[in-house]
């Protein structure tokens, strides 16, 4: 017997009051001292941040970031000539204010939602954020592209500035989109 669809709404809302409320407890331990909420860069709270933000009919970015700010954007595009999709790889070297500016994005009311959970609408990509503290805690969280939640837009739309910043300079790769690449450091990042 399936769910009716009131249900099954209550049910995805549970549960994604139960992955905001994760977020909430990092975000909290955070502020509360458990992590060192500091601006001295050198004590981050943040150990790595990942944005996956690339649709599989149209492209997109993916940015993945450590704690010290560096790391790699990744800008994928559709290349008609090769009938193929192309990635862009990008050297990332935030400095220490624009790590600071993230620390200070990531905090509960960051991941309030008040969308609940949905179905996707047909070609409608889903963002995905990853956030690992320096305690080891993680959270992953993600919203449609046509929901908005304020949090979670300031976080997206600071990193989608420094992947914009990043890919003004050389590509350090470029070529054949690899799907399942990771740069060093992210195996552990769910697709």
């Amino acid at each position: 017997m399936h769910p009716s669809p009131r249900t099954a709404r209550s049910s995805a809302a549970s549960w994604l009051s139960r992955g905001a409320g994760l977020v909430f407890s990092l975000a909290s331990a955070a502020c509360a001292g458990s992590e060192p909420a500091t601006p001295d860069a050198s004590v981050p709270v943040i150990r790595s941040l990942v944005l996956r933000d690339v649709h599989s009919l149209r492209g997109g970015q993916n940015l993945y970031l450590h704690a010290d700010g560096t790391g790699v954007a990744q800008v994928v595009g559709w290349n008609a000539e090769a009938k193929a999709f192309y990635e862009q790889r990008y050297r990332v070297a935030l400095a220490p204010a624009a790590m600071q500016r993230l620390q200070r994005l990531v905090r509960p009311a960051s991941f309030d939602s008040s969308n609940g959970e949905r179905p996707g609408v047909p070609g409608e990509s889903r963002i995905r954020l990853f956030v690992e503290l320096t305690s080891g805690k993680s959270a992953s969280v993600s919203r449609w592209w046509r929901d908005r939640e304020t949090g979670f837009d300031a976080i997206y739309t600071a990193l989608i500035e420094e992947i914009r910043a990043a890919s003004r300079g050389v590509p350090i790769h470029e070529g054949k989109l690899d799907p399942r690449w990771l740069p060093p450091g992210f195996n552990q990042v769910p697709q």
